[in-house]
């Protein structure tokens, strides 16, 4: 597990509130490339007290793991490897010198990744009076950390404030992107 400096202000966020419950809105992005991959393992790393991990729906999908080290009862990952990780609005979380740390141990655990995460400033506060968001970064400033560990990283579309990456090269993101129109506000235009 990554030591990360909030940590403990996200543990008791978890202990006394729901909070990151609102992956499973990210549900009609994330699921076309979850089927495109057709994984029979997958890691919600991150995980929060969302349930996005169960709705997805995916035939080949046999085991559906939860991770997040803020919260005891998820707080362990559960095997070495995954077919795909997905990972929604956990990086805005962190520090900026804490996300290539985070990165790599993801790196370990799959090569195959979603990313979605936040541009902008949270509404939510610690308990310490941060901002929750503690990098806040352009798309492309993103696409270049990942690709520092995931060198085919790719933006795939914008909704409101949050950037969505895959970590594999695909056909698929030309026809994602037709399909998923009225929820992706702002294609991306392939390198």
């Amino acid at each position: 597990m990554v030591q990360t400096r909030n940590l403990a202000q996200y543990a008791e966020i978890h202990r006394v509130r729901r909070y990151g419950d609102t992956g499973v809105h990210k549900l009609r992005v994330i699921q076309p490339w979850v089927k495109e991959r057709k994984p029979a393992s997958v890691l919600d790393y991150g995980a929060g007290q969302s349930r996005l991990i169960n709705e997805i729906n995916c035939a080949s999908l046999t085991v559906r793991d939860r991770y997040d080290p803020a919260i005891p009862a998820i707080s362990a990952i559960p095997r070495e490897r995954y077919d795909l990780v997905i990972c929604t609005d956990v990086f805005e979380h962190l520090d900026t010198e804490e996300v290539p740390a985070v990165l790599s141990d993801i790196a370990r655990l799959a090569n195959d990744v979603i990313f979605c995460i936040d541009t902008r400033t949270a509404n939510a506060i610690l308990p310490n009076g941060e901002n929750a968001h503690a990098t806040v970064r352009p798309p492309d400033w993103w696409l270049t950390k990942i690709r520092g560990v995931f060198p085919y990283a790719e933006m795939v579309g914008m909704r409101h404030s949050n950037v969505y990456l895959k970590t594999w090269r695909s056909g698929f993101t030309t026809h994602a992107l037709v399909s998923l129109g009225r929820y992706l506000v702002k294609p991306v235009r392939r390198d």
